[in-house]
């Protein structure tokens, strides 16, 4: 492909595994992760630096989540290195992530990852935006490829603008009406729970 766009990045588990175009964007909601890629990107020295010097404890899990949810003002590179430090030894999502009593020798060899994530998101645009507008916004004119695992349907585990049947049908629509030439698409399309009955 000459392009390609995942619009709901998450985790980078997609990105991470596969390279299908030669000009590459990804997009997220969550302005920390967005935050924490660009780092990986720009800075992966100092933000392992960091990483490396804080102790793997509960007491430094809190300090940091209160830090991050009373935004203190704190430097990016701080503030990207505690988001991860918080998602690498805890357990649960967002609200409700509470410290993981594990081996502090797994965090540190886990740090070991960021490098290839430095290496993979070299070329990669990377931008904060809501998924309706990265897909408006998709140049389709060239032989492109939409990748969008959106967050899963009848779960709190995201809070995002698609909670509903009608939001996933709707997302459904801007991806036949985006791509209908050159582009092709990939749609993780995942129910959890019961379904709606769609009206």
């Amino acid at each position: 492909y000459d392009s390609s766009l995942e619009t709901c990045v998450g985790a980078l588990g997609i990105h991470a595994n596969i390279c299908a175009a030669d000009d590459e964007t990804i997009c997220d909601i969550d302005s920390m992760r967005i935050l924490l890629y660009k780092t990986i990107q720009e800075n992966p020295h100092a933000l392992i630096k960091n990483l490396m010097s804080y102790e793997v404890n509960e007491n430094t899990f809190k300090v940091f989540k209160e830090s991050l949810d009373n935004k203190d003002n704190i430097s990016d590179i701080e503030k990207a290195s505690r988001y991860l430090y918080i998602n690498l030894t805890s357990s649960g999502y967002n609200q409700d992530q509470k410290f993981q009593e594990s081996d502090a020798t797994n965090y540190y060899k886990s740090l070991a990852v960021i490098y290839f994530l430095h290496r993979r998101l070299k070329n990669t645009k990377i931008y904060k935006k809501d998924l309706f507008n990265s897909i408006k916004s998709f140049d389709t004119a060239n032989k492109s490829l939409l990748i969008i695992d959106p967050p899963y349907l009848h779960t709190s585990v995201y809070k995002h603008n698609l909670e509903s049947y009608s939001s996933h049908k709707k997302l459904a629509e801007a991806i036949r009406n985006k791509c209908c030439n050159n582009s092709d698409f990939i749609y993780f399309c995942r129910i959890t729970a019961g379904h709606e009955t769609p009206n």
